[in-house]
């Protein structure tokens, strides 16, 4: 990515504006948007509700899958669930595929985010600075634990697959360290990665200054947020978006969640956990112990590098299954674009390999184990 167009992207202010919201109640509730289930699920005893879209598994395998049948999306910075894993390009979003390999598939909107509840403070026109920004990683754990003991029972499955898109990799990683026993597999795709350092001069591109970011919530231009897709690819290369995402997702954007003023309010934990990260600190993957599969684009050379993928890789110690894919001219949001799917079919190809673990008396095999 340009670090120019991402400089432009985070120069926003903290103004207010009103953004609709479901109204919240003290108990759960479904509702029906454009013909999609949103289940708003209570988190805890916080006065706050989360959104999850459900589409239900089709097609003739939806009785014969025995292994990964419930999938949940987690989103990354700045964009909602439903407007990413959730979002039809030309009528075909990534959850649906998901549904017609026989699957039900769950897309999470975080607080802050989309049709969940805004957390108190960005409702305000100016909530200051803080040292832990509204939705980091770690309080988010028990949010995401909420979500998956609702899918769980919704569904009836003991475990579920989690697929994260970049910063989600972050609180997913960190909820699957804490429970891993309701995991069947996890697919990390473009995850945000730990770096031991960060050259400076990224940080103060991204975040508007180099040290570590401590505003409670951002208002993004939509235009700003378009062009941070839009240009994150190599210099002298092709847009890869998709034709008709960079039609109509703008407006969709604005329309699910916009204000009078053309932009976006999100939590700001999002800046914080990819600091933290490029800062050493991060969850550990050794403590997965659920096979793994980690997609990125050979594009991405700002977000997700090589040599993260490499270091995620390398350190996943414990997985019983790991796999690397490297998708051709994909970047940070190859979900929007023209290899999508190529990206969907090599996460079914993971989603569908049943995982048997070999052991001693394996002797056609070797004995291994």
């Amino acid at each position: 990515m340009k670090l120019a167009a991402k400089a432009l992207f985070f120069s926003f202010t903290c103004a207010l504006s009103q953004v609709a919201q479901p109204e919240t109640t003290n108990s759960s509730y479904i509702s029906n948007i454009d013909g999609m289930e949103v289940h708003y699920v209570k988190w805890n005893d916080a006065p706050l509700r989360v959104a999850l879209w459900h589409e239900a598994a089709t097609g003739p395998r939806q009785q014969m899958l025995k292994e990964s049948q419930v999938v949940l999306f987690v989103h990354g910075a700045t964009i909602s669930g439903k407007l990413s894993a959730g979002y039809p390009i030309d009528g075909y979003s990534w959850a649906k595929d998901v549904t017609n390999t026989g699957r039900d598939a769950w897309v999470v909107d975080l607080p802050g985010y989309g049709r969940s509840d805004d957390y108190p403070e960005m409702r305000k026109s100016d909530a200051g600075t803080t040292n832990e920004s509204l939705g980091n990683a770690k309080s988010l754990v028990p949010v995401l634990d909420t979500v998956v003991n609702y899918i769980l029972k919704q569904s009836g499955s003991q475990k579920i697959t989690i697929i994260a898109t970049s910063r989600g990799a972050i609180p997913v990683g960190y909820y699957v360290n804490a429970y891993p026993e309701k995991l069947d597999k996890v697919v990390f795709n473009s995850p945000i990665v730990r770096r031991e350092t960060t050259n400076p001069d990224v940080i103060k591109n991204l975040f508007g200054s180099a040290d570590r970011p401590t505003k409670p919530f951002y208002e993004i231009p939509m235009d700003k947020r378009l062009a941070m897709i839009s240009d994150d690819r190599p210099a002298g290369s092709d847009i890869q978006l998709e034709d008709s995402f960079v039609t109509n997702w703008p407006q969709d954007s604005l329309s699910e969640r916009g204000t009078k003023q053309g932009t976006i309010k999100v939590p700001g934990g999002f800046a914080q956990d990819i600091y933290d990260a490029w800062h050493g600190v991060y969850w550990d993957p050794a403590k997965i112990i659920v096979p793994v599969l980690i997609t990125r684009g050979d594009y991405d050379h700002v977000l997700t590098t090589i040599n993260d993928t490499d270091w995620l890789y390398s350190h996943l110690t414990n997985a019983p299954s790991k796999r690397f894919v490297l998708i051709d001219k994909g970047t940070h949001a190859m979900l929007f674009e023209k290899k999508r799917f190529e990206l969907y079919r090599e996460i079914q190809v993971f989603l569908d390999g049943a995982y048997t673990p070999l052991t001693a008396t394996c002797f056609f095999c070797g004995g291994r184990n």
